[in-house]
């Protein structure tokens, strides 16, 4: 990735400051929450204090009062994160608002020309965060909270810092490029369907690891079945264990979801007088 070269995160800009607008950085350092954060000395104590706190990602409550994330924000600056530490912080588990703040935190000091490299990993991060309070509060997943540092100007009403024109631009491209393999990779991904038949079993557990489908829907895992394959749209691996398990496969097809006409193999048994049985799961 290039970011662990070294453990000192290449920043840029107001050292004093953090890059924030003057009214949000004055109204944190007024703020009594903001003092009382005094005692926490470490890194440790801070991320815990976001754990335990935070529960909106808004600049600001109540008029010009800043937040609690923003005044956590801000005291991650004052102890100067080394990159390890930030990793720390995007890749943390327990709360999605530690990783947002982690986010944050590199789109206020990070050379802009590096934000890339960070953030690039966790646009596909899904878990959601609330970015403004109320009654209704406005919610995101971090990876969409990710694309808003990359392409706005500002976060929920406050300023964010300046990107250079060409690297704003590149970052655009560079977002685009990315939608644009991942929509490909998507739209070759392999379909797997399976016609199940009454009156036979199968263990849908073991299907989906021997098998290799790894998301198999099953309705209703009460029923007992034995598993009649007699349409798969499948990769090499997924014929090779039915093959291995001895299941019955009339009609195997590689096939993606681009391939029009995909049937699910209902017709193909209407000879057999066992329509009427069929149940269809598709993955």
């Amino acid at each position: 990735m290039g970011k662990k070269e070294n453990n000192r995160l290449e920043t840029w800009g107001n050292e004093t400051t953090m890059n924030m607008n003057a009214i949000i950085y004055q109204n944190i350092l007024s703020s009594p929450y903001f003092r009382s954060l005094y005692e926490k000395k470490t890194f440790h104590e801070i991320v815990d204090e976001i754990y335990n706190e935070v529960t909106v990602l808004t600049p600001f409550i109540k008029g010009n009062q800043p937040s609690t994330a923003f005044c956590l924000l801000f005291k991650l600056w004052t102890i100067r994160l080394t990159v390890r530490q930030i990793e720390n912080l995007v890749e943390h588990g327990d709360s999605p608002y530690i990783r947002a703040i982690g986010f944050l935190y590199l789109r206020y000091v990070c050379a802009p020309a590096k934000l890339w490299d960070w953030f690039q990993y966790y646009l596909e991060d899904d878990e959601e965060i609330a970015i403004s309070s109320g009654l209704h509060p406005t919610k995101v997943t971090v990876g969409n909270l990710i694309r808003m540092l990359i392409t706005e100007l500002k976060f929920q009403g406050t300023m964010l810092p300046r990107i250079p024109i060409p690297i704003a631009r590149d970052l655009e491209k560079k977002l685009k490029e990315y939608d644009e393999a991942k929509k490909k990779e998507k739209g070759s991904e392999v379909i797997k369907v399976i016609t199940v038949i009454e009156g036979t079993k199968v263990d849908p557990e073991v299907m989906t690891e021997d098998i290799g489908i790894d998301r198999l829907m099953i309705e209703d895992t009460e029923i007992d079945h034995q598993v009649m394959i007699e349409d798969i749209r499948a990769d090499q691996g997924a014929r090779e264990g039915l093959e291995e398990m001895n299941l019955m496969s009339t009609n195997v097809i590689e096939k993606d979801q681009e391939t029009e006409g995909m049937t699910t193999g209902q017709e193909d048994i209407d000879t057999q007088g066992q329509e009427k049985d069929i149940k269809n799961f598709v993955c």
